[in-house]
């Protein structure tokens, strides 16, 4: 995947932001104007404005093609290793399920695929795409995107560059509607009438909960009716779900899997209209089996390998770390047989951990960046909890704009690409950048969008 292209319209972004900023132009009274204009349209992560950039991150038609293809197939992939769970039982002690997740994921829908919204995590290095995490539960980070694009489009930097190259947006939000109203296609809708949509989620537990209302504006300015509540606000009447008295059809869901669980009374009427099949919801509760860490781990283990095409084998080899579940057991490591816990005592800075069950870049260890005593210690809680470990991936850099009142600077940021699939077809994506190796917007981490460049067409 080649990034000369790439490194040229960055170059060349940079100098028009020294130029712009040496003719006048303000870029610090310009970050100031975007962050409440952000803060306006409730881009917010618990309750404040993420940090942002003048600046996005670029991609060539090149890698655009790459990530499109490579995306497909992983998706398809997981959609293969999801439908182990249903095929037969003893494939289910590879999901790692928690307690009573088992339950929620035996309910099987009417659409066929078990996730219709995903985010794929990867960072690009030397040219070369690999996958650390898929978000298959209820990811977020589409209207944010949406919003930013629209803002950073039409500063004077993009404005100018966009003279000399065509810059292309993606368009998440409309990708939403457009998966929801396909999974109730199913459920009997013709498009004859226009459904009531919920959006629900815990308002106290949810970092990201303003984009719920961002996501529910739009929906409304498409035509449709959209209620933002809590599981709690609903109940469940003569085979209806009623929210604030009127009946609720097609259900968007927010809100992590295991709060299901951990608050089950809440969800009760909710849950009941699930498992009825009264509602159609997007994500389904089983699209947690292709978000689970350990998936990475199975998607390479002797269960997968006669389930896989040679083209879904060659991305799964090419594309995802070296994952294996933390346990006492043997396995290999290119081809070499090895005890997996004295693999990781001696391969510490070549070692990532984490935890099952968790996300937001809880509980990860980084073996290069701890010394070997507290090392060897995760490793005794991560055989303990289960964890995944997973071979670290190079992080990659991008230079960003930093203006203060006296001028303007640039600083490198790591930087995580991470990328949308709506009903298995690539989405586009945004950028997730911070000074820590765990990138993550809950951790503290900034948001900018991904954008497509390309020469100028001539007439």
């Amino acid at each position: 995947m080649q990034d000369i292209f790439v490194r040229q319209i960055e170059a060349r972004y940079d100098d028009i932001l020294r130029q712009l900023e040496d003719s006048g132009m303000s870029g610090y009274s310009l970050m100031k104007e975007l962050t409440q204009r952000y803060v306006s349209a409730k881009c917010l992560s618990g309750g404040k404005p993420f940090p942002t950039f003048l600046k996005p991150a670029f991609i060539s038609e090149t890698q655009m093609a790459d990530i499109r293809r490579i995306t497909n197939i992983i998706m398809k992939c997981l959609e293969k290793v999801s439908n182990l769970f249903f095929e037969d039982a003893r494939y289910r002690s590879v999901f790692e399920l928690a307690p009573g997740e088992t339950e929620l994921a035996s309910v099987r829908t009417r659409y066929p695929q078990k996730v219709q919204h995903a985010r794929l995590d990867a960072f690009i290095t030397d040219g070369k795409i690999q996958f650390c995490e898929f978000n298959c539960d209820t990811p977020g980070g589409p209207g944010y995107s949406d919003i930013q694009v629209d803002l950073l489009l039409n500063t004077p930097p993009m404005i100018e560059l966009s003279k000399e190259y065509d810059v292309i947006r993606d368009r998440f939000m409309q990708n939403v509607l457009d998966s929801l109203l396909d999974c109730y296609r199913y459920y009997g809708w013709d498009g004859s009438s226009k459904p009531r949509i919920l959006i629900h989620t815990l308002f106290d537990l949810d970092p990201t909960m303003e984009e719920l209302y961002v996501l529910q504006n739009y929906f409304q300015s498409c035509g449709h009716e959209c209620i933002v509540a809590q599981p709690q606000d609903c109940s469940y009447e003569d085979g209806v779900l009623m929210v604030a008295g009127r009946p609720v059809e097609l259900v968007y869901r927010r809100g992590a899997t295991q709060w299901w669980l951990s608050h089950k009374d809440k969800y009760t009427a909710l849950w009941n209209a699930y498992s009825d099949g009264a509602i159609c919801m997007a994500n389904p509760l089983n699209s947690k089996l292709a978000g689970k860490k350990s998936l990475m781990a199975v998607l390479q283990s002797e269960t997968m390998q006669s389930k896989l095409t040679d083209e879904e084998k060659e991305v799964v080899v090419e594309h995802i770390p070296w994952t294996r579940i933390v346990e006492d057991t043997q396995t290999t490591y290119r081809y070499q047989p090895v005890s997996i816990l004295d693999f990781l005592r001696e391969n510490r800075e070549n070692m990532v951990m984490k935890p099952i069950g968790l996300y937001g870049g809880k509980n990860v260890s980084i073996g290069r960046e701890m010394n070997p005593k507290d090392w060897n210690d995760a490793i005794q809680t991560a055989a303990r909890e289960r964890y995944v470990a997973q071979e670290y991936i190079p992080i990659p850099e991008i230079s960003l704009p930093v203006f203060t009142e006296t001028g303007l600077a640039f600083t490198s940021k790591k930087v995580n690409m991470n990328f949308f699939a709506f009903n298995g077809e690539y989405a586009g994506g945004m950028a997730r950048v911070s000074d820590s190796s765990i990138i993550n917007i809950s951790a503290g981490g900034g948001l900018i969008p991904i954008l497509l460049a390309k020469e100028k067409t001539r007439s």
